[in-house]
């Protein structure tokens, strides 16, 4: 969404930039005045400087994911990993959670056109949980404004890593993610994680 008092910033800068008989003037970013049709780029050029501003888009929305949980570059997107200790025994979300999934909101909010899959995968005996916490989550991003359209949930059945004997092993066993993709970051469509 433009704040009213960008657009009119940037109606009075291009109402600046021209001359009275609408020819441009020179400016820092156009020094010799030439009309915008003539600087435009090559297609090749264009396509290759959009890719390198997604690339650019991605690796600065990771960073800022990563201030606020682990978040990894994958195939599929942006994999924001929602541990166990964001949850309560309940599978409600903590105080700690609750903030830190309102933080994301915000961030995420800042890229319009980014979708978000909570992905969760468990054995049998934990999917319901895995779905209960999925659902948690996603009633509190619906609550602070993402699109309704643009957060989905995909819970699924994994085959276990091993043995539950260690508390690493488990852990592979049971992970529940934020996968963060779209166009702004030059990930299209995702797909949910295979298992």
């Amino acid at each position: 969404m433009i704040r009213p008092s960008a657009l009119v910033f940037a109606i009075v800068c291009a109402a600046a930039a021209q001359t009275p008989n609408g020819a441009q003037q020179p400016t820092p970013a156009n020094p010799g005045g030439v009309p915008r049709a003539t600087v435009a780029l090559a297609p090749e050029q264009a396509a290759t400087q959009t890719e390198t501003q997604r690339a650019q888009v991605r690796e600065h929305l990771r960073k800022r994911l990563g201030l606020i949980l682990e978040t990894q570059e994958t195939p599929r997107g942006l994999a924001v990993n929602l541990g166990d200790a964001l949850f309560d025994s309940r599978q409600a979300l903590k105080p700690a959670g609750r903030e830190a999934l309102a933080k994301i909101s915000g961030v995420l909010l800042a890229y319009p056109g980014l979708k978000v899959r909570i992905e969760g995968q468990s054995s049998a005996a934990n999917e319901a949980v895995f779905q209960q916490r999925a659902e948690a989550v996603r009633g509190l991003l619906l609550a602070e404004e993402l699109p309704a359209d643009a957060v989905t949930v995909s819970v699924k059945r994994a085959e276990p890593a091993g043995a539950n004997e260690s508390g690493t092993i488990q852990q592979q066993n049971r992970t529940l993610q934020l996968v963060v993709f779209g166009a702004p970051i030059g990930v299209a469509q995702s797909r949910p994680a295979p298992h």
